[in-house]
């Protein structure tokens, strides 16, 4: 009986660091998507910019 709740304990665990994990990846590469859309999206509006005003002006989001 101690060793199945033991071993059921252990399991938890892993689950736990299991889900943690893909948690902290997850949130990485959510943070990688966000920052090259921003990135993206800032040089579309240079270019956008550029061609309104016929000159070079940059717009940080």
């Amino acid at each position: 009986m101690e060793k199945s709740i033991a071993f059921f304990i252990r399991i938890q665990l892993k689950i736990k660091i299991f889900k943690n994990l893909c948690y902290l990846i997850l949130k990485q590469k959510l943070c990688e998507l966000y920052k090259n859309c921003l990135w993206r999206f800032n040089i579309i509006i240079e270019r956008k910019q550029m061609t309104n005003t016929g000159k070079e002006t940059r717009v940080k989001l």
